[in-house]
């Protein structure tokens, strides 16, 4: 067995948000430690992976971001091109990233669509986070830390902040997630016997990203 095929379990971890919330921010300063203020459009799927050490297990993160049809900005012909390469995005999925900009009210008020989309898709024992990125921009805040918390807490789902310009609150993000996932496998109430998951994955990983020039909000 190669060395990068060593590894107790494989949990795959779903991205999700609007276009311009700063998906591709998170996964690269994640996945590579890079931080990249050059805002990246994501159409199709892009995953990279981690591995990490979780009590004693080694743990491989399959991190993908959702294509970028979920935004709710397609035509109908857009959407139902898209359809398939979603469900199959979403299939196996050990945990979900709910993600909104704290700079942009808008995409905050977007989650109910997201959680919407959640409950067609991915099961109940899926560990999911709510978390809101640029919490660098103080002072563009539009969505206070009481407002969105309350929203967290009515839809029974952890919170954090983060920004992956100043690399806050990135790595222990994704360690929750593994150590709550993790947890719910000893439990037994989420299969991992299915490393054949990045095969499966990569047969719709259609990745192609648009770089455009700097916004005036940066992509944290």
């Amino acid at each position: 067995m190669e060395a990068h095929d060593q590894f107790d379990f494989l949990f795959k971890i779903v991205i999700l948000g609007d276009a311009g919330v700063g998906k591709s921010s998170l996964l690269l300063r994640y996945a590579d430690e890079l931080f990249n203020p050059v805002y990246i459009n994501t159409i199709g799927v892009d995953f990279r992976i981690r591995t990490l050490l979780v009590e004693d297990k080694l743990i491989k993160l399959q991190i993908g971001i959702t294509v970028r049809v979920l935004t709710f900005q397609w035509d109908t012909a857009g959407q139902e091109r898209f359809r398939n390469i979603t469900a199959s995005f979403y299939r196996g999925s050990h945990g979900i990233i709910l993600t909104f900009d704290l700079s942009n009210k808008e995409s905050f008020l977007r989650l109910d669509k997201w959680l919407a989309e959640l409950e067609r898709n991915v099961g109940h024992n899926v560990i999911r986070v709510m978390v809101g990125t640029k919490s660098d921009l103080v002072s563009r805040r539009e969505v206070s830390y009481t407002l969105a918390r309350a929203y967290s807490e009515k839809m029974k789902l952890a919170y954090a902040e983060t920004s992956a310009k100043l690399n806050l609150n990135v790595d222990e993000l994704f360690l929750y997630m593994a150590k709550e996932i993790l947890t719910k496998v000893k439990l037994g109430l989420i299969d991992t016997n299915d490393k054949k998951i990045s095969e499966e994955t990569q047969t719709v990983s259609v990745v192609n990203t648009e770089t455009e020039k700097p916004r005036k909000k940066s992509c944290c």
